[in-house]
């Protein structure tokens, strides 16, 4: 194999690299809450095991880094690999407030089952 068609093939591999990277972080911002909220119901309430939602974004960001070496070294552009990269972390960053959110509705559990109990019962009382 030549010099050449090692480079060619560098190229091709980071290119698709940035791309699937571009691809996966704009699935996890855009159907990661739904996966998240999926998988802490399908978990018994379980933060823990909502918490694997967050491995989408990772791996998107690790995938558009790769992208964006790999293009670099070939003398690619890396454009999407930036942009997946972004996105990548962006998604990131909201899907761990999501998973914080859901801990946080976990440890209150009963007392806002109990808050909601006590409103309507209120409102039940009050006259029509």
């Amino acid at each position: 194999m030549s010099e050449t068609d090692a480079t060619e093939t560098g190229a091709k591999s980071g290119k698709m690299k940035g791309i699937l990277g571009f691809v996966l972080s704009l699935v996890s911002i855009i159907l990661g809450s739904w996966v998240i909220g999926a998988l802490y119901v399908a978990g018994g309430y379980s933060t823990g095991v909502a918490a694997i939602g967050l491995l989408l974004p990772i791996l998107a960001v690790i995938l558009s880094v790769m992208g964006m070496s790999a293009s670099k070294k070939a003398g690619e552009k890396r454009g999407l690999a930036i942009a997946g990269l972004i996105i990548g972390i962006c998604a990131l960053v909201w899907l761990a407030i999501v998973v914080a959110g859901l801990g946080a509705m976990s440890s209150m559990g009963g007392e806002l089952l109990d808050a909601a109990n006590e409103y309507q019962d209120a409102l039940d009382a009050m006259p029509h």
